[in-house]
């Protein structure tokens, strides 16, 4: 996967040269494509540092055929209550990771509970926790409460982690953890 940034001020170099690149590659009649990059930038206009980014599916080793030379654009940073957009995974990790640290209590061991892993099977999740870049392109929430809580359900729900949602859930209720209706 290669990643690259493109800012979303359509006056910016960098945007007119993407926009370029869409042009000539998608037929007129795949106006969702361009549509989706123009929300793209409208989004990230309105965050503090928000810019566009760019995803290439380029890796054979690790991704299957169909997905080589795919390309995807997201909003970033990324800042909970985005949901899944198909590249949102490990920032909501992220930020679960975060948010359980700051409340002491144990991400792993959850994830874990809820997907019968041990932890040598979930080594993605503890190098997430260590990605410089990632941290980078995450907002992580100062401040931990129902309402960040809540987000981090609805987020994890999002990307179909619906059996830790359900374990989260508990771990919360034993703690005496109070989160916001996040459905």
């Amino acid at each position: 996967m290669s990643d690259f940034i493109i800012s979303p001020n359509p006056d910016a170099s960098d945007f007119l040269f993407e926009l370029a690149n869409i042009d000539s590659m998608v037929s007129s009649v795949d106006l969702e494509f361009i549509h989706h990059f123009f929300d793209c930038a409208k989004k990230a206009s309105a965050l503090a540092n928000g810019y566009i980014k760019k995803i290439l599916w380029d890796d054979a080793k690790r991704y299957p055929e169909c997905s080589l030379g795919v390309i995807q654009y997201s909003v970033r940073p990324y800042v909970q209550g985005f949901g899944c957009d198909g590249t949102t995974d490990a920032n909501i990790h992220l930020i679960g990771i975060h948010i359980f640290s700051k409340l002491g209590l144990d991400y792993l061991s959850a994830y874990s509970q809820a997907y019968n892993s041990e932890h040598d099977n979930i080594d993605w999740l503890i190098e997430i926790a260590s990605d410089k870049n990632l941290k980078l392109e995450t907002v992580l929430p100062n401040e931990i409460g129902p309402n960040e809580i809540g987000l981090l359900l609805h987020d994890l729900y999002q990307i179909n982690c619906r059996s830790f949602v359900e374990v989260i859930e508990n771990i919360l209720k034993e703690n005496n953890i109070e989160y916001s209706d996040w459905s």
